[in-house]
């Protein structure tokens, strides 16, 4: 075929087929990706805009002309979603996960009742106070040292105000209602009896209102308002006698 007759031929399959350029010949369609429903290939034959949903790939119109050594466009091109993928947020995903676990049966959230009591909660409330005094006082000598102080301290708060509400409630409805929620917390057991100050409520309220408590876990720098240790110090001190004057009331003798 000479020169005329090819131009004749390539005018023929207009413009926007020109622009894209000729594609190989040496390579078969079925060594190709696909794009969407469509069955164009990218190494191989000519590109057919009719059948080819190029639409769904508007990064690809600009390329004139595809060939082997652009492996990486190709890869590129393989991870561009098509408008029919649904994407599923990890978020949803790990919801949809929570949602299939298996349900306790009554004898499992019964058995959960009976090894997690009022009493229980409170001695460990009382270690874990203790441990935090005893490491304050050793004053490590370390970067972060005072980050494990305030997490002892924090969890001792939390146990003492969830020793009061498991006299009430159960296992599961103080894991599912309450939580680590130092506010929610806070709210039940004043209707329970809890007697509070205002030194109590400043550091409920940066427990409840800011990072403090999972940032005394981790690390992430910047300016930070902290509670002081004697205020953590005299907040448990005030949350153990509190709740361990109302659960003695109720006939549970913890040790005070």
């Amino acid at each position: 075929m000479d020169a005329a007759r090819k131009n004749a031929a390539v005018s023929a399959r207009g413009f926007k087929q020109r622009r894209l350029g000729n594609w190989p010949q040496n390579k078969t369609a079925s060594s190709t990706p696909k794009f969407g429903r469509s069955s164009a290939p990218l190494f191989g034959g000519k590109f057919n805009t009719a059948t080819t949903k190029l639409r769904h790939y508007p990064q690809l119109r600009h390329y004139p002309r595809l060939g082997p050594f652009d492996f990486g466009l190709e890869l590129a091109a393989r991870s561009i979603p098509s408008p029919r993928t649904k994407v599923t947020s990890p978020v949803k995903k790990l919801g949809d996960k929570l949602a299939k676990q298996k349900k306790k049966t009554p004898e499992e959230l019964k058995d959960d009742d009976a090894r997690t009591n009022s009493m229980g909660l409170f001695n460990v409330a009382e270690a874990y106070r203790l441990s935090a005094m005893a490491l304050e006082k050793a004053d490590v000598k370390s970067g972060h040292a005072n980050h494990p102080v305030r997490f002892l301290y924090y969890h001792a708060i939390e146990l003492y105000l969830k020793a009061l509400l498991r006299h009430k409630h159960s296992v599961e409805a103080i894991r599912k209602k309450f939580g680590h929620n130092t506010r929610r917390l806070v709210k039940e057991a004043k209707k329970l009896g809890l007697v509070t100050d205002d030194e109590d409520r400043q550091v409920f309220s940066l427990m409840g209102d800011t990072d403090t408590v999972i940032e005394a876990r981790y690390i992430r720098t910047g300016a930070k308002t902290w509670p002081t240790f004697e205020a953590l110090n005299r907040t448990c001190k005030s949350m153990r006698d509190s709740v361990g004057s109302l659960l003695r009331g109720a006939g549970v003798m913890v040790r005070l």
